[in-house]
This record gives structure tokens, sequence and C-alpha cells, in this order.
């Protein structure tokens, strides 16, 4: 089981109401960054208004999704039944005011019970191709990633994609003898976050990047890991020479875990704490709704959210940002795959 990380001194005790309605109020209290937050919840401003339910047809054919016609998370949502009875919800966007095109791709094969979420690098175009190319490779060998790696670095060197690459995390459910595992690989950034039914992280991958070597060596607190300015820079991708993959020990799963995976678009925006008492109580069509409102308000409000939090002492003073989270507000392409277990 992971750890909980520790956490700097909140703000101060007078503290700002945030500025929206999405906001958790967590810099008001001491919390765990990366856990669960030990904090009485507070009284909500907010109540979201009744939704329409999302309904999408219930899938279980394989699927790269790509997002390239949606003007939100909301409008890319696609659920699926698994072979392993679990339920995933996933969706993809290009994010708001950062480019006009997504590198983002998630890929759902609910025969081999596999999600994986990718989250392509490169200029315009070589960053959509390695994306594709990669969920195709995975596509083509689902229980398999390493041969998915490297036939992805061949095809990258044959079409010409030198400067392109890809990361990404891949999940895998296995069932042996009526119980059920989880199987997760990684390159670079990509995060999967496994949580109980009451918001505890059973897992959490790390990521694979400078800021977070960082960390591992003592230079940075977790906590200033979340507004680094370098927190973009990977350590590890599937590019043309490079296919060097992580795999985690199997994760124990139980009926009512929750596994969330996601790309640096959204888990930039918000903490594993934070994207929890966004999606608590919530079907996974409607946390991926939530956090698509949620981050939009943070995407739209980067500059003046970054500006006034310097206006009134920085983030090193206020243990948070003025809109009440933690992270660095980032523009980006968005990837998210929910597994709810059975």
């Amino acid at each position: 089981m992971v750890q909980p990380l520790n956490t700097p001194q909140s703000g101060p005790s007078s503290v700002p109401k945030p500025s929206h309605p999405f906001a958790p109020f967590v810099g008001a209290y001491r919390g765990q960054v990366g856990g669960v937050l030990n904090m009485p919840q507070p009284r909500p401003l907010y109540t979201p208004t009744k939704r329409s339910p999302i309904l999408r047809p219930i899938r279980k054919q394989p699927m790269i999704c790509d997002g390239k016609n949606a003007s939100s998370l909301k409008e890319s949502i696609e659920l699926f039944y698994t072979e392993s009875g679990d339920r995933i919800a996933v969706a993809t966007d290009k994010g708001i005011g950062y480019k006009n095109h997504n590198q983002d791709r998630v890929l759902v094969i609910p025969a081999q019970n596999v999600l994986a979420v990718v989250d392509g690098i490169g200029g315009k175009d070589d960053g959509d191709k390695a994306a594709q190319i990669f969920a195709e490779e995975v596509q083509n060998s689902p229980q398999d990633f390493q041969n998915a790696t490297l036939d992805t670095s061949i095809r990258l060197l044959q079409e010409g994609l030198d400067n392109a690459g890809t990361c990404f995390v891949g999940n895998r459910v296995v069932v042996e003898n009526g119980e059920k595992f989880l199987e997760v690989t990684q390159a670079g950034d990509v995060k999967t976050i496994v949580f109980d039914e009451h918001g505890n992280v059973i897992f959490e991958s790390k990521d694979e990047s400078l800021v977070q070597e960082k960390v591992n060596r003592g230079e940075i607190t977790p906590d200033e890991a979340l507004y680094n300015k370098k927190r973009n820079i990977v350590t590890h991708q599937i590019s043309a020479d490079s296919s060097i993959i992580t795999t985690y020990p199997r994760i124990p799963l139980k009926k009512g875990y929750r596994v969330v995976s996601y790309t640096d678009g959204i888990g930039d925006n918000f903490t594993p704490s934070e994207i929890w008492h966004l999606i608590k109580g919530k079907s996974a069509e409607e946390a991926i709704a939530l956090i698509s409102d949620a981050s939009d308000v943070r995407m739209r409000g980067k500059d003046l959210i970054i500006d006034k939090t310097d206006k009134k002492g920085g983030r090193e003073k206020l243990g948070r940002y003025v809109d009440g989270y933690l992270s660095k507000p980032k523009r980006d392409n968005r990837g998210i795959g929910i597994i709810d277990v059975n």
C-alpha cells in the first residue's frame, strides 16, 4: 500500500473563500498530498444542479478514443463492460486554450480487461501520430505492453518520427481463482491511482519525471513538486530510440474499488485527494463530467489564478492557490479512464 506523503503547513488561518464552486477548501486544513485528506468535511457552498443523465451505449468492442470532435470531456465519454465484469468510462479532448489538436488517446479492450491512457509528445502532428501508433500496437498485443512498446519504437523509426514519443499508463485486470488483480505498466507521467470505496489510496503510480526525481532525492518536497516549473519534463517515454517501461507488482482489487488513470492535463491541475473529493459518490461518467467542469474552470482562469496568488504572497506563503487547489493550473490535452471494480 502506498504510504501517504507529507504536506507542508497549510495556509494562514484566515483563508479567503475559493473563487469558484468546485474548490475543495484543501488549503484550509492540514492534509496529505496524494493521500486522503484528514479533515472535517467543510460545509459545501455549492450543490450542483440536477444534470440530465449521460446517455451512451455501453460497448463491448475495443475502441481507441481520440476526442477529435469533442469540445469537452463530457462530449467524448464512452462506456464499456469488460470480460471481468467491470465497468469502464473514458474520455479525452484537446482541453482549453492550449492546442487546436488532441495528442491524448484512451484505449479500451473489454475482452482483455485493458485500459490504456496515452499522452503523445512531439510537434503538431507527430505527438498525435505517436499516441495513435502506440494505441494501435497495444490493441495488437493487449497482454504484452513490452511487445507493444518495442513495435511502437520500430514504427516510429520506420515512419521518420524521430522527434515524436509518447507516455502512457496501461492497466489490465487479471482474474485468478475468483480474485481480481490489477497489472499496471507505465512510461512517463501518465498516472494510475486505485481508491478503495472510502477514498483511501491503495496504489499510486509514480511519475517518471525530472521533478519526481528531485522529490526522490529529497531536493524538493512533494508539495513543491505540484507547482514546480519543470514538472512537465519526463525522464521516460516510448520513442524511436527508447522502449523502457516500468511494471508494478500486482495490486489486489475488491468490489467497490475505483481505478482512475489520467494524463497531466488533469493530473497537473488536481492532486489525487482533490480528484477523490470531486468524484466520490458519483458514477464514473458523472465523475468525468465533474472533472471536465472543474478543470475547465482552472484552465480558463489559469493566468488570473496565478496572478492573484502572486499578489497575495505566492504559493509558498499561502499553501495553495487562491481558488483553493494545491497544484499550479495548466492548459493541456486531457485523457481519463475510470474502472469501477465489481
